[in-house]
């Protein structure tokens, strides 16, 4: 059976079809618009040579980033390993008598490696005397001072 149109539905269609053919139209001329914005002035072969410039630029920034990277991973161990923490003692070496003249000085860093010193002062000379540190043990007995020094180096708030 074969489809039969009246004049009313074959003018609606028409209408229909011609406003598709002008929003289609519409879309065409505004993207046309906008290619010859984006290459107003510029052959295609600038906006090649653009783009492959842009390119090497981006290698180039990425090349930089890592290298940064590594010195920033390098100053980053650099400051580890440094001595940052620091614990003082002040203390009378033989009791009452004299001044708190003489010290105890921890220098350490954050894996509780570097050196403590002791300064005894007394009346007519004066001792140093200093001490490695690895993981905040020394090979030679600590005093007490020492170990406070130690103690207060690693209670110092660090930012």
């Amino acid at each position: 059976m074969p489809l039969v149109f009246d004049q009313n539905t074959l003018l609606l269609l028409i209408a229909f079809l011609f406003a598709i053919n002008i929003i289609l139209a519409y879309y065409a001329v505004r993207n046309e618009l906008r290619m010859k914005r984006m290459l107003k002035g510029k052959h295609v072969d600038d906006l090649e040579k653009s783009l492959l410039e842009t390119e090497k630029q981006l290698r180039g920034f990425q090349a930089f980033h890592e290298r940064a990277q590594k010195q920033f991973d390098l100053i980053n161990n650099k400051i580890a390993s440094g001595a940052r923490r620091i614990g003082v003692v002040r203390f009378r070496p033989f009791g009452q008598k004299g001044g708190s003249q003489s010290f105890s000085a921890a220098f350490i860093n954050e894996k509780g490696d570097g050196i403590v010193m002791s300064n005894l002062h007394v009346r007519d000379h004066v001792s140093l005397f200093a001490k490695e540190l690895q993981k905040n043990e020394s090979e030679h007995k600590l005093s007490k001072e020492e170990k406070e020094a130690i103690t207060r180096a690693h209670n110092l708030e660090t930012n």
